[in-house]
């Protein structure tokens, strides 16, 4: 009775233990944020509900009466949210200790208390054991003790399932949070490092940073988890069974841990194969986003098929990797199955035959309790092995990222002069090794010999004037761009200074921002709402509001959206000093303090706009380019139809002030704000719609017919082996005395129980495969259709669905998909076997049972119900939360020289620290109701095995026990509670994990580009259709979506073949879109599009887009090579490509050649030069430039005009689209669109000799600054 007596004082201390003192350090780093967070429910929960989970009750009954929404889940407890776990993390982890060190030093005393909890979850779990053998022995010889102890024993098994519940959910649930903190910690850390990085070219080896974010979960708590608890159950089951069954228990378990080495030997072979399908699943996801975020240009180019090609080979080998993985897997699970059967015929066979032991019901049954007890920590064990060479890999790998070098722009700007802005005799390149010497108003030596270097800005001596407009200008590649970095301090400094200075505004608690504002000339939007790109962070002032957005032109733009207009008033520039660095060198000079000309890195002229127009700024090399050409410097002395600049003449006039549109910008902005990130969340079960697609894709009925024997097989075996000892058991019982026959006996049932042994493992070996090449097979064609499907998705499906939503798909539910449903499906069917089994035993066993059965059975049914709902919105819930940490985390990743710039570092810390709340609390809540229901399942098991007991002791009164059956009945029952709830949890898994299915299905049904024509066609098409290059625009209305308005117009329009035809106008005018209607990425509402006189509704899409290129405004460049993005499917030879780049001067910028150049490090011009050459090279009959040169200096933009004229377009058709008037001054014809109507049309004279209200092509060009230049190009000069 002491076991009695030993649970109710340990219940006592953990009552001390659990009402614990406040984290007073926590409090202490809070300060006064406390009053800012709301707590959650279980912070205000009495002592009784927090070990019972009620406080999570009111979640759990939100999601069985309604569908849950973030709005219903409770705050983190303030101590677990990332910003104070953050924030003391970094206070009371000393820096210098290795990673994994600091994170043990963090959570120690977490560790200590799930210790506490571990114990005592360890010596109750072995208490029904205990009471077991008392009761059986009872059974067996009723004089062996009282009946009222008898039924106290009974009684003990309520009691100690009970107890072994909380224990078991307390530490589970401490591990839990444990995982939270950590992985806050981890996405903290990284992101704070993704903000300090430093800018370096790329190289031909690949960066690491990405992989990063994806080791947090590896190092979850449960690694903890399993180190705290199992370690603890393995020692007290090795007292249990001595007590049992002598020093034969201790030799089985002594086998089991020396049979540990091959457990870990598969485990490592399984980790080794794990590492191979993530190197695979990385190659696949890279090009899958690749894919993505190309998409445009792939769709354009028609290369679809191409790109799917080379996913589908890359997904060929991981799926190759997998199935070694679950080969492997299959084997550690036969030697998880083999482990406990081989300890039990060993420690039998020394028993009965070494021992000479007579093996009883009441040994032989508690034995095997034992047995199946300790099997689960010794599994765990061997996996726990396995998850910390996982876990040493993955911190290993975010170590390294945390260990780079970070930018050194504090350190170089820190001590600038106030009085200036520049540099001072400055050297600063990209590629560079460490540097010494850098102090607070310090200059920086070179460090000794200096390394070879990709490009270099030097010596610099440059001083921009304060409170005015700078110009810094040059050729594609000169450096204009990093000269901006360099005075950001985002390049390496070799020697001299650099003078910012970084005063600082605050705008709210613990931020500020700096008084340097950083507009990039790639541009970097984030995924918010235009308001919230516009202020980015700052507080929004409805009048400075208005008149930034009349200075940037996008008043009209808004207007047409919300129906209003914008006031104008007020100076933006005033006190400000602005550095621009830009090709439009003729537009802006006469607006200019102060201008630099670069070349090569080199400041070839600096000084006032007058002084270098005197002097030709432009440089000799520019000059001769646009004499030969026939363009000519602007005279800047009569040049009186230049309209004032716009942000320098703000507070001349002041026009309608309304202010209605402005106040409906503002209310959708806040409605849109809400729901940025957010993601369609599905509601209800899975379907079986959903569920059927899976199954069908695993195989036909003769699979089914496999798996279903299989494990119909597997639980006949299992019943067997306990079936036999009953057998063997009831023999010893009914013999008088040890004969030698017994001795016989003994081999012979040992003997075929270890055949029964071998069955159970063959059969589950053979069930494994089998299902895991079902698995492999649903991946694959899933897999297949979720590319398929995206591949040919409209491009407006890309346009309204985020990056992070997408790659979602492509990354996490496909990993789910591939390793996570079938094994989770596959132990979920064989549990409920398991389950069907016992409950249908005892029923026959114990008749009176069965109502009993009934009601309990009907108890489990309502609380998984009442369970499931929550699990799967909470899962949910979680799925759609990662989207905006992810989207958030790839946003900072791509624009953090922007976010350093403004200042805004801590801004951005802070959102992540939203973001990851956001994260982690579904999956706290969710790991609440699993305890919730763990303690609940416990509970009710607990009380089967009481009933159990009482039915046995209540029969044995009237003779209709026998002790085997007995001992049988409660074995099974004694495991009935851990059956019951990995049912549980595994079923609610499953939904889970078929909610990767139900997204990935979402996405296979959205709609498609139509590939077949539209309409029938009585031609046959020649292979070298176009021939002419005729395009002809028939009353053509387009619109992107039936409930928009048009985006084009009646249009009506002929092109010649060979015609080179511009088309002008505003933004927002239609021009792009007219793009687009060629290769029918918009589909014709009326009206049609022929080429050569066929329509192209009649053409196949691929064929189509093919014959026509286009050229898109943003310069889209894939991974790798120069080679690789000027001919992705290895079409031309070298020669070829080094003959059109050489046309365009291409290797002026780059005089290596080298085509094997990573075009990651190629400036924004050299990006569009390389696209243009792109096209070039496939020498189709239409070209169309939407934007093409807009980042290509005049120089370079002439010798492109130049080419296009010549040979390389010969009988080209050429459609441009451009703001840059000068570009396209000696062209056929132009045609200016005007919300989407084309509203003039004719040659370039014939439009520029217009005036009046309807020469929109002569206002343009007054407006540009180049009226002067357009006009001597029309009259021939």
């Amino acid at each position: 009775m002491c076991v009695i007596y030993i649970l109710y004082w340990l219940c006592l201390v953990f009552i001390v233990l659990s009402t614990g003192t406040p984290n007073i350090i926590v409090e202490a780093i809070s300060g006064g944020l406390s009053a800012s967070i709301h707590l959650s429910e279980e912070t205000s929960a009495s002592l009784i509900s927090r070990w019972t989970f009620s406080w999570v009750g009111s979640v759990i009954w939100k999601a069985f009466r309604a569908h849950l929404s973030t709005s219903d889940l409770h705050e983190l407890n303030w101590d677990d949210t990332a910003r104070i776990t953050s924030r003391l993390f970094s206070k009371v982890t000393p820096a210098t200790l290795k990673l994994v060190w600091r994170l043990y030093h963090f959570t120690k005393h977490d560790l200590f208390n799930q210790g506490a909890w571990a114990v005592l979850f360890s010596l109750t779990s072995f208490c029904p054991a205990f009471l077991l053998r008392y009761i059986l022995d009872y059974l067996d010889s009723p004089s062996t003790m009282s009946q009222n102890n008898a039924w106290l024993c009974v009684g003990g098994l309520l009691v100690a399932g009970i107890v072994t519940g909380i224990a078991d959910c307390q530490c589970e649930w401490l591990g839990r949070k444990i995982s939270v903190r950590l992985r806050a910690i981890l996405i903290d850390q990284i992101f704070s490092k993704v903000l300090k990085k430093r800018i370096s070219r790329p190289t031909k080896s690949s960066s690491e940073e990405g992989d990063s974010s994806e080791d947090i979960h590896a190092t979850d708590g449960t690694i903890l988890n399993l180190m705290a608890v199992d370690a603890a159950n393995v020692s007290v089951a090795s007292l249990s069974l001595y007590s049992i069954l002598g020093s034969s228990g201790i030799l089985g378990v002594m086998l089991m841990i020396a049979l540990l080495p091959l457990n870990v030997l598969v485990s490592k072979r399984q980790v080794a194969a794990q590492m191979k399908v993530l190197s695979a699943a990385d190659a696949r996801v890279q090009a899958s986003n690749e894919l993505i975020t190309n998409i445009r240009v792939i769709k354009l180019c028609a290369w679809e098929e191409e790109f799917r090609r080379k996913i589908r080979l890359l997904r060929t080998t991981e799926l190759s990797e997998l199935r070694v993985r679950f080969f492997w897997w299959s084997i550690s699970m036969t030697v998880f199955y083999s482990l406990p059967f081989i300890t039990t015929i060993l420690t039998l066979f020394i028993y009965t035959i070494v021992e000479k032991q007579k093996l009883e019901t009441k040994v032989a049954f508690p034995a095997l309790a034992i047995f199946a007890v300790l099997r689960i920590p010794l599994d765990r064990m061997s996996s726990m092995i396995s998850f910390i060479l996982q876990a040493q890999v993955s911190i290993g790998r975010i170590e390294k990222f945390l260990k780079e070098k970070e930018t050194s722009r504090e350190e170089q700007l820190m001590g600038s002069d106030a009085r200036m802005i520049g540099f001072d005799n400055a050297t600063l390149e990209w590629s560079v090794q460490d540097v010494v010497g850098i102090g607070a108003g310090e200059d920086i030596q070179p460090a000794e010999n200096p390394p070879t270097h990709e490009f270099r800005l030097s010596n610099l001596e440059i001083k921009f004037h304060k409170n005015g407009l700078n110009l810094v200008c040059g050729p594609s590649g000169s450096g204009k761009s990093s000269l901006l970095l360099a005075l950001l301090g985002e390049m390496e400094l070799l020697r001299g200074r650099v003078h910012l200075p970084l005063a600082e505004q605050p705008i709210g608690d613990d931020t500020s921002i700096s008084d340097v504002a950083y507009c990039p000339q790639e541009p970097w939007i984030m995924n918010q709402t235009i308001r919230a790109n516009i202020l980015f962070g700052l507080h929004f002032q409805s009048h400075r509001y208005k008149m930034v957005l009349d200075a940037v032109a996008l008043s009209r733009d808004l207007a047409v959206f919300e129906n209003g207009d914008l006031a104008i008033a007020g100076p933006l520039m005033e006190g400000r000093t602005c550095i621009l660095a830009t090709h439009h060198s003729q537009l802006v000079l006469p607006y200019c303090d102060y201008a630099v000309f670069l070349e090569n890195g080199i400041v070839k002229r600096q000084g006032t706009a007058s002084e270098l127009m005197q002097l030709d700024f432009t440089g000799e090399n520019t000059l001769a380019v646009i004499a030969k050409h026939g363009f000519r410097p602007i005279d800047f002395t009569h040049h009186p139809q230049i309209v004032a600049s716009p942000l320098l003449s703000l507070g001349a006039s002041e026009t309608d002030s309304s202010d209605s549109w402005i106040g409906n910008i503002n209310v959708v902005s806040e409605t849109k704000d809400e729901s940025i990130y957010s993601e369609d969340q599905m509601t209800g079960a899975v379907s079986l719609s959903v569920i059927r697609v899976y199954l069908k894709s695993m195989g036909g009925r003769w699979f089914w017919a496999v798996v279903f024997f299989a494990f119909g097989l597997q639980q006949i075996t299992s019943l067997g082996t306990n079936l036999w000892i009953k057998v063997w058991a009831h023999e010893f019982d009914e013999a008088e005395e040890t004969s030698p026959m017994s001795h016989v006996k003994s081999v012979y049932y040992l003997a075929v129980y270890g055949l029964i042994c071998v069955a159970y493992v063959l059969v589950s070996f053979v069930r494994d495969l089998t299902t895991f090449s079902g698995a492999l097979k649903a991946s694959a064609q899933i897999f297949d259709r979720l590319l398929d499907s995206i591949i040919h998705a409209p491009l407006i499906f890309f346009d309204k669905i985020p990056f992070g939503q997408i790659t979602n798909r492509f990354s996490r539910d496909v990993e789910a998909v591939d390793q996570e449903v079938a094994p989770h499906s596959m132990s979920t069917f064989f549990t409920f076997c398991s389950l069907s089994t016992v409950i249908i035993l005892i029923s026959i066993t114990i008749p009176l049972f069965i109502p009993a059965a009934v009601i309990i059975c009907l108890a489990y049914y309502i609380i998984t119900l009442i369970y499931i709902n929550s699990a799967r919105d909470l899962k949910r819930i979680e799925s759609v939360q990662r989207s905006p940490l992810y989207q958030h985390f790839g946003e900072a990743l791509a624009g953090y020289v922007s976010v350093r710039a403004y200042g805004h570092a801590n801004r951005f810390t802070e959102e992540n620290h939203v973001f990851i709340d956001g994260y982690n609390q579904p999956y706290v809540l969710n790991w609440a109701a699993k305890e919730w229901l763990t303690l609940r399942i416990a509970s009710l098991s607990a009380l089967i095995s009481w009933l159990t007991g009482t039915f046995l002791l209540w029969g044995l009164g009237r003779g209709t026990v026998n002790a085997g059956i007995a001992g049988l009945v409660l074995t099974y029952a004694a495991t009935f509670s851990d059956n019951v709830l990995w049912f549980v949890q595994l079923y609610a898994i499953v939904q889970q994990s078929f909610n990767s299915v139900e997204r990935i299905v979402e996405y296979t049904e959205i709609k498609r580009e139509p590939s077949e024509p539209l309409e029938p066609s009585s031609y046959d098409l020649s292979p070298q259709w176009p021939i002419h290059g005729h395009v002809r625009f028939q009353g053509y209305t387009a619109r992107y979506a039936p409930e928009l308005s048009p985006a084009l117009f009646d249009l009506n329009l002929d092109m010649h073949g060979g015609q080179r035809v511009a088309v002008v106008g505003r933004t927002g005018a239609g021009k792009s879109t007219l793009a687009l209607a060629l290769i029918r990425a918009v589909e014709a509402d009326t009206g049609r599009i022929t080429i050569d006189g066929i329509s192209i509704a009649s053409v196949n899409l691929v064929r189509l887009r093919r014959a026509v290129t286009v050229v898109p405004q943003d310069p889209t460049l894939f991974g790798g090579s120069l080679r690789h993005n000027l001919d992705p499917l290895n079409h031309y030879s070298d020669d070829d490509i080094h003959d059109v780049l050489r046309r365009l001067q291409f290797f002026q910028s780059l005089p290596s050649g080298d085509l094997d150049h990573p075009a990651a490090a190629l400036s924004m011009g050299q990006r569009q030069l390389v696209c243009i050459a792109r096209a070039l090279l496939r020498r189709s009959r239409i070209l169309i430039l939407d934007e093409a040169t807009a980042s290509i200096d005049h120089a370079t933009d002439a010798l492109i005009q130049a080419g296009l004229r010549s040979s390389i377009a010969d009988g080209i058709t050429v459609l441009t689209i451009a703001h840059r008037l000068l570009t396209i001054a000696d062209y056929d014809r132009v045609m200016v669109l005007d919300s989407g109507r084309i509203v003039e049309q004719g040659s370039v004279a014939e439009l520029f000799q217009k005036r009046g209200d309807g020469a929109f092509f002569r206002q343009l060009c007054e407006q540009s600054g180049d009226l002067a230049h357009i006009e001597r190009i029309v009259r021939g000069l």
